[in-house]
């Protein structure tokens, strides 16, 4: 796909890609009712758990949103974007995770800001909101295989 292609977008597409409607479960219903235990156990020969990987997806949503709002990309230290989490965290990692996908949705919302340049015209915002979708899309899908192994899938709501 081209930049043409991304930057040409509609705000209301790239706001029901985040989280209203597409080709996979939403976010917020891929989390629903996942206890804390069960976001933090980690699957043999798997390298993280369901909350690892949530952590993971905000840490570069938070990136993302940082980019988008200042125009150029923090530094990111090695390591720094797998933290680990506890099952006291759970709850406050998803809350914020769907947070920030709020956020984001926000941003779509406003025409200009989804044509506004950033990282020197390399991206749009709103492209840069379809690139981490697309990230965030790759992992709900891990989540979804991961809640499937400890059968806590499908969540209320159905999986598609």
């Amino acid at each position: 796909m081209t930049e043409k292609a991304l930057t040409s977008a509609s705000p209301k597409f790239i706001e029901g890609l985040i989280e209203e409607w597409s080709s996979f479960t939403p976010a917020s219903r891929a989390l629903d009712d996942l206890t804390p235990e069960q976001a933090v156990k980690k699957l043999e020969g798997w390298p993280h758990s369901v909350a690892e990987v949530v952590a993971h997806m905000l840490f570069w949503q938070k990136h993302d949103l940082v980019t988008i709002e200042t125009g150029s990309e923090p530094e990111v230290s090695a390591g720094a974007d797998w933290p680990l989490v506890t099952q006291d965290d759970w709850p406050q990692l998803k809350d914020e995770f769907l947070a920030s996908l709020e956020k984001s949705r926000e941003l779509a919302r406003d025409p200009e800001n989804v044509a506004r340049e950033i990282l020197g015209g390399k991206f749009t915002v709103g492209a840069r909101l379809v690139w981490f979708t697309g990230h965030n899309a790759y992992h709900l899908g891990q989540i979804v295989l991961m809640r499937r192994i400890l059968g806590a899938w499908p969540p209320p709501g159905g999986g598609m």
